[in-house]
């Protein structure tokens, strides 16, 4: 996630430390702008494209945010995105704002890629161990990789832990070159 997404992102999250907007709120209307973005191509391709001029991509996320309801701070949220080019950016901001409120709460995001499918005793034991490494609650999602041959890869934030068979297969192959 690039820089510029971190700074739109911290600028929502200081909005809703603030009070000025819900965090809900703030979902629900993104959620609706993209979910109509998603439905018309057209509507995209027009906001996202420098060839349409700025006072036009005003006027449609304007009329836009009147029939979708949007709360005015998520409004003027998505035309500072437009002014300065960001909107194809939309969901990394979102990303990234996901993961500051969840810092905030003492949370953090893993995803946790398995060979096989966990029983729910294994994600359980699992998931206390990443807390225990991590020292947040953890907000977990599962993916599997029957590559993997065996174990699990957790993605947490910037931190990986590989404990997969092909990461150990990996890391022995590299310490043989080297010896």
């Amino acid at each position: 996630m690039a820089l510029v997404d971190q700074r739109y992102a911290q600028a929502l999250f200081e909005l809703v430390e603030a009070g000025r907007i819900a965090p809900a709120a703030l979902e629900r209307d993104l959620a609706a702008f993209t979910a109509e973005l998603d439905a018309v191509p057209a509507l995209r391709q027009a906001l996202e494209s420098p060839a349409v001029p700025a006072p036009a991509r005003v006027s449609i996320i304007t009329l836009l945010a009147g029939r979708l309801g949007l709360d005015p701070l998520s409004r003027n949220f998505l035309l500072v995105l437009s002014h300065h080019a960001r909107l194809p950016r939309l969901s990394l901001v979102w990303q990234a704002f996901e993961e500051l409120q969840r810092a905030a709460q003492g949370r953090v995001r893993a995803v946790i890629t398995s060979a096989r499918e966990l029983s729910g005793a294994d994600r359980e034991a699992l998931e206390r161990r990443l807390a225990a490494l991590s020292g947040r609650r953890l907000d977990a999602g599962y993916r599997q990789d029957p590559g993997l041959l065996a174990g699990f890869i957790a993605r947490m934030g910037d931190t990986v832990y590989d404990a997969s068979l092909r990461g150990r297969l990996e890391r022995l192959r590299r310490h043989l070159q080297q010896a």
